[in-house]
C-alpha cells in the first residue's frame, strides 16, 4: 500500500499480535497530519498455540478469522479507503503460518503480512525520534529504547539520536508464562529467577554504559499505568525510585489480585506483569535515573510510518536510514576491535565501485555492500587464521536495525 499527500482519507491498521488483535482507524488531513477515530482491541492468544505446539490450532484460527471479519465490517461502514494488516514476527515461528495467512485472506479478504522484528523495532524507533510521538531528549546523550512485546524483547541503544546497537531475544512476556506453565505460587517464586537470566543475556549483548534515559514501550503497560497512578497520561515518566516501587510491587500480587483491583483484562494482566518485571530489572541494570512509557501501540507506528513516507511499507522506513546502518555497523565493528581507519577507506572504495555498477543492482544493495566492507575483517578477534570465516559466521549472527 502507498500513502500519499493532499486527499484527505481514511487509512486503518491492524495488527495480530501474540495475545490480541488491534484495529486503528484514522483520518488522514489535507496536511498529512492524522488522527485516530476509532481503535478496537480483541483477545485472542496465538501465541498459546505457538510458544507451546509450534502450530496455530484450528479454534484459535477460527477465533481470529472471526474477529478480522468484524474488523471488516467495521471497515466497511467507515468507508475505508485502505487497510494495512500486519502479524507479529511470532506468527512466522508457526509452522502453518502460511496456511494461516490464506485461511484468512479467503474468508475475509485480509492478507497478513508478518513483519520482521526490525521492521518492528525500526517503525517505533521513527516514529518517536522523528514523527508523532516524540521522546524529549532522545537526539541527546545515550538513550536506549526497550520494547517489551508478548513473544520478544528488543532493544535499541542511540547515542545523539543514532543507532549504535540493536537487539532482538525471544524473551517475552507470553513467551515466559507458556514457556513455564506454572500454577500461581510456584510461578511468583520463579519468575524473577528465570527473567534475571534473560537479562543478564540482553545486557551482555548490548553492552550497557552510561545510560542518561530509558523509553520502554508495551501496549499494556501504559493501561496499568493509568491504573495505578489514578492518571491517565499519554506519557507515563517516572523516576528510579517511583518505577522501583511499582516493579518490586508486582511480584507478590497474583494475576487474579491484579485484575481484581485493576480491572485488567486476564490477557493484559499476564503481559503487563510479565514485561514490567523484564523492564524493571533492565532499567536497574542501566543506572537510568528516569524511564518513560509512551502510549504509543505499534498499530500507531505503523500508521504514522504510512503516513509520512512515500511508498509502501515497511520499504520505505528503510529510505535515508543507510547513515544509521553504518554508524551502527562501525559501533559493531569497535566491539570486536577492528581497524576502524582500514574499514573505512574499504567502505569509502566499495561505494565508489558499486556507484559506478549502479545500475546492474538495486538500490537496496548498497547499504548491504558498505556494511559488508566494514565488517569484513571482524573475524580477526576471534583468529587471524581463517578469519574470513569467522567474519561470516559473526556477520550471520548479527541484527542491525534496517
Amino acid at each position: 500500500m502507498e500513502a500519499s499527500r493532499g486527499v484527505s482519507r481514511l487509512l486503518s491498521v491492524i495488527d495480530v499480535g501474540s495475545h490480541a488483535v488491534r484495529l486503528v482507524i484514522a483520518e488522514v488531513g489535507e496536511d498529512g497530519d492524522w488522527r485516530v477515530l476509532e481503535s478496537f482491541w480483541n483477545p485472542v492468544t496465538l501465541g498459546n498455540d505457538i510458544f507451546d505446539r509450534g502450530v496455530v490450532r484450528h479454534s484459535s484460527l477460527a477465533s481470529l478469522i472471526a474477529v478480522l471479519q468484524q474488523y471488516r465490517e467495521v471497515l466497511g461502514s467507515w468507508q475505508v479507503s485502505a487497510t494495512f494488516a500486519v502479524a507479529s514476527s511470532s506468527l512466522a515461528e508457526a509452522s502453518n503460518v502460511e496456511t494461516c495467512i490464506e485461511r484468512i485472506a479467503s474468508a475475509t479478504g485480509i492478507r497478513l503480512v508478518v513483519l520482521e522484528p526490525a521492521d518492528e523495532a525500526l517503525a517505533v524507533f521513527r516514529a518517536c525520534s522523528e514523527g508523532r510521538f516524540p521522546c524529549p531528549g532522545i537526539g541527546d546523550g545515550t538513550s536506549w529504547i526497550l520494547m517489551a512485546r508478548s513473544g520478544m524483547t528488543q532493544s535499541i541503544m542511540l547515542q545523539n539520536g543514532s543507532i549504535m546497537f540493536y537487539g532482538a531475544h525471544n524473551d517475552g512476556a507470553l513467551r515466559f508464562s507458556r514457556n513455564l506453565d506454572l500454577p500461581e505460587p510456584s510461578l511468583q517464586r520463579v519468575l524473577p529467577f528465570v527473567i534475571s537470566q534473560s537479562v543478564q543475556s540482553i545486557k551482555a549483548s548490548c553492552g550497557i554504559g552510561t545510560i542518561d534515559r530509558c523509553i520502554a514501550f508495551n501496549e499494556d503497560i501504559p493501561d496499568l499505568l493509568d491504573r495505578i497512578r489514578a492518571q491517565v497520561l499519554p506519557c507515563h515518566e517516572l523516576t528510579a525510585d517511583e518505577f522501583a516501587d511499582i516493579a518490586r510491587s508486582i511480584p507478590g500480587i497474583s494475576a487474579e489480585a491484579m485484575r481484581e483491583r485493576w480491572g485488567l483484562p486476564e490477557t493484559q494482566t499476564v503481559t503487563a506483569r510479565i514485561s514490567l518485571l523484564v523492564i524493571g530489572m533492565l532499567f536497574a541494570e542501566s543506572g537510568a535515573g528516569r524511564i518513560a512509557f509512551p502510549r504509543m501501540p505499534l498499530t500507531s507506528a505503523i500508521m504514522d510510518a504510512l503516513v509520512r513516507r512515500e511508498g509502501g511499507f515497511p520499504d520505505s522506513l528503510r529510505e535515508g536510514f543507510e547513515e544509521q546502518v553504518l554508524s551502527a555497523a562501525h559501533a559493531i565493528g569497535r566491539k570486536y576491535h577492528y581497524d576502524e581507519k582500514h574499514a573505512r577507506e574499504c567502505e569509502r572504495i566499495a561505494g565508489m565501485i558499486f556507484d559506478e555498477l549502479e545500475e546492474t543492482f538495486q538500490a537496496r544493495e548498497r547499504i548491504l555492500v558498505r556494511v559488508a566492507a566494514v565488517l569484513h575483517d571482524i573475524g580477526m578477534f576471534v583468529s587471524s587464521k581463517g578469519h574470513h570465516r569467522h567474519s561470516a559466521e559473526l556477520v550471520a549472527a548479527l541484527d542491525i536495525l534496517g
